[in-house]
């Protein structure tokens, strides 16, 4: 006959195996758990806030230092504005991922600028184009295509202004090679032919809005390679051998 060992587990020895087991998971390993858990409830990250950034010189763009923090809005910041142009722009902290520099501006944009003359804040540039794009046509033609609104009388522009170039160069802001009247209300849409560019060269296009002197920001160049002998040019017939 076999004879197998048995163990009798009463309650006493099943109390001390539990604690034996608890002495185990108070180690490094329990203590990490416990940890991880701390960090899941923002127990260690910084307070969310609000954050502040004013330049002088050129909007705010990501990576720069804040120069300000609040844990709220609204919020009257402390900087002080001379004359000239100046932007503020403002991204959300939430005690572990920054947010980005937010869309603020009344077109999206990132900032708002301030523009001040003898101590008294005064209107800034026009608004931008809301969208534009480039259209080849035969014969080397560019057509341009835009949209603009805006709705205050006192900052709507008063003229579109193309400039462009075909020699490699790059055409300036604010310096343009043709305007085109803006009407004083409601929605503004453009269509303009560009004069004729020779086959193979790039046409560089930067469309700004102005009113008085003043042009809008952001203006981006776009570009297109012409090609007289695109889909737009008369076929050619030729006679084929049976």
């Amino acid at each position: 006959m076999t004879w197998t060992p048995t163990v009798n587990r009463t309650p006493a020895r099943r109390r001390a195996a539990a604690r034996r087991r608890a002495r185990v998971l108070d180690g490094a390993a329990f203590r990490a758990r416990r940890r991880m858990t701390g960090r899941g409830r923002h127990r260690i990250f910084n307070a969310a806030e609000y954050r502040v950034y004013v330049n002088s010189d050129r909007p705010p763009q990501e990576g720069d230092a804040a120069t300000e923090t609040n844990g709220s809005l609204p919020y009257t910041t402390t900087a002080t504005f001379g004359d000239g142009a100046h932007y503020v722009s403002l991204s959300w902290f939430n005690g572990v991922l920054d947010s980005g520099l937010l869309p603020i501006g009344a077109g999206g944009e990132t900032y708002v600028r301030l523009d001040v003359s003898g101590g008294v804040g005064i209107d800034g540039p026009p608004k931008a184009p809301l969208d534009w794009r480039l259209e080849r046509r035969s014969g080397g033609v560019v057509r341009m295509h835009a949209v603009y609104r805006e709705e205050s009388s006192t900052t709507r522009a008063t003229f579109w202004a193309i400039a462009y170039s075909s020699d490699g160069s790059t055409p300036a802001g604010g310096s343009p090679d043709a305007v085109v009247a803006i009407p004083d209300q409601g929605l503004a849409v453009l269509q303009y032919d560009l004069p004729a560019v020779a086959d193979g060269l790039t046409l560089r296009v930067r469309l700004q809005t102005v009113r008085g002197a003043s042009y809008s920001e952001g203006s981006e160049v776009k570009s297109l390679v012409i090609d007289r002998t695109g889909p737009t040019a008369p076929l050619v017939l030729e006679a084929v051998e049976p």
